[in-house]
C-alpha cells in the first residue's frame, strides 16, 4: 500500500515542479516509481500511451494538465497555511503595515461593528491574521501582513490576536495582502488605488503593467484605481467619504479634470463647504455635479517666456490648450526633430 504524502512532502514536490498526485511517495515500491512517467519541464505529466497524436489535441491535453496542477498547487497552499502554527499575540504589539490600504472610514462602518461583535462573542478572532516580526524590536513587535480589520477589532476590544508569524520581504507582504483583500467585498476602489500608488512610488514595481502582471490583474483596472488616488484632495473631499467613489465614475471625472481642472476643483470646494454646513449631497450627486462642470466662458490665459542661449520661447496656456512660440532661429532642423521626438514620448506616457 502506498504511503500518503504529508503536507510538507507534497509542498516540497510542488517546489520542484512535480505533481504530488503522480510523484512516488517515500517508502513506495520501486516498481511503482518506474511505472510513473518522467516529469516534463514546464508542463504536466503525460503517459506515453495517452499522448495525443495531433498538435491541437496535444495543446488541449497540456492546458488541461496545467489547470489540474494549478488547482492542486492552490489547494496545497491552503493546506500549508492552515498547517502553519498560530499563536496569541498582544494586539498592542502588532502595528499596521506600511502598505496598509484601509482608509480610516472603513473602521466606522456597520460591517466593522458586526465584525467586532463576532470576535467579542467568540472570545477572539477565530480566523488568524498574518504578521511578520519587526527585526530588532524589544520587546518583540510585529507588522500586519494581512488581517488589518481583525487586528483593529482585537485592539479596540483589548483582546490578544490570533496570528500566523512568518518573515517575508516587502514585495511578498504587499502581494499576500493584496490577494487576501481581493477576495473581500468591502475593499473599495479608493483603497485599492492608494495601495497600488504606494507600491509604485516605493519602487516595488517599475510600472502599472508590471504590477498588474505580477498580481494577475487587468492593467486598465489598476490604472483606473491609481487615478482615483491621484485626484486632488479637494475633489476627494467633496464626497461624503472617499470610500463612496465607484470605478464607473473614474473616466468621466478624470476627463473633466483634464479639460477644465480649475473649474472642477472650484466646484468641489463648494460642495465640500456645503457638506460641512450640513447640506452635503449624496456621492452619486457629487459625481454628477463634478463631471458635468462646464469650462468658463472666458478662460484664463497664462503666458510665460523662457530664455536660452539660442533664443527665446513664449508659452501660452489658453482655456486648457497650450502653445509655444519660438523666436526666429531658436530651433534648427535638428532641434525641431528632437522636440518632435520628446513630445511624442510625452504623449505616449
Amino acid at each position: 500500500m502506498m504511503k500518503k504524502l504529508s503536507i510538507k512532502e507534497r509542498a516540497l514536490l510542488v517546489g520542484q515542479g512535480l505533481s504530488p498526485a503522480s510523484a512516488t511517495p517515500p517508502g513506495s515500491s520501486p516498481a511503482a516509481s518506474q511505472a510513473a512517467p518522467a516529469p516534463v519541464a514546464g508542463g504536466p505529466l503525460l503517459p506515453m500511451r495517452e499522448r495525443p497524436a495531433t498538435g491541437p489535441g496535444s495543446m488541449v491535453r497540456f492546458l488541461e494538465g496545467e489547470s489540474k496542477v494549478f488547482k492542486e498547487n492552490e489547494q496545497l497552499k491552503k493546506e500549508l497555511q492552515s498547517a502553519m502554527p498560530t499563536r496569541l499575540i498582544d494586539s498592542a504589539r502588532v502595528v499596521e503595515s506600511s502598505w496598509a490600504n484601509r482608509h480610516p472610514d472603513s473602521f466606522k462602518t456597520v460591517d466593522f461593528e458586526q465584525l467586532k461583535a463576532e470576535i467579542l462573542n467568540a472570545g477572539g478572532n477565530t480566523q488568524p491574521i498574518k504578521v511578520r516580526p519587526i527585526p530588532g524590536s524589544e520587546p518583540q513587535r510585529y507588522e500586519v501582513v494581512f488581517g488589518h480589520r481583525r487586528h483593529r477589532a482585537c485592539l479596540e476590544l483589548g483582546l490578544p490576536v490570533l496570528a500566523m508569524v512568518e518573515s517575508v520581504d516587502d514585495r511578498t507582504l504587499f502581494e499576500e495582502m493584496e490577494r487576501e483583500n481581493r477576495h473581500r467585498s468591502d475593499i473599495r476602489p479608493y483603497e485599492q488605488g492608494v495601495t497600488y500608488q504606494r507600491a509604485l512610488k516605493n519602487g516595488l514595481y517599475p510600472s502599472v503593467r508590471a504590477l498588474a502582471d505580477s498580481l494577475g490583474l487587468d492593467a486598465t483596472n489598476v490604472s483606473r484605481a491609481v487615478r482615483i488616488a491621484e485626484w486632488p484632495d479637494a475633489v476627494l473631499d467633496a464626497f461624503p467619504s472617499r470610500l463612496d467613489i465607484q470605478y464607473r465614475w473614474v473616466t468621466p471625472l478624470h476627463d473633466a479634470l483634464l479639460s477644465h481642472r480649475d473649474q472642477v476643483i472650484e466646484r468641489a470646494e463648494q460642495l465640500a463647504a456645503q457638506r460641512q454646513a450640513g447640506k452635503g449631497l449624496a456621492a452619486a450627486a457629487v459625481f454628477a455635479a463634478l463631471s458635468t462642470v462646464k469650462p468658463a466662458m472666458t478662460p484664463k490665459v497664462v503666458e510665460r517666456t523662457l530664455m536660452g542661449k539660442h533664443g527665446s520661447a513664449k508659452i501660452v496656456e489658453d482655456g486648457g490648450r497650450l502653445r509655444a512660440e519660438f523666436s526666429k532661429g531658436a530651433l534648427s532642423a535638428d532641434r525641431i526633430a528632437r522636440l518632435d521626438e520628446f513630445i511624442g514620448r510625452l504623449l505616449e506616457e
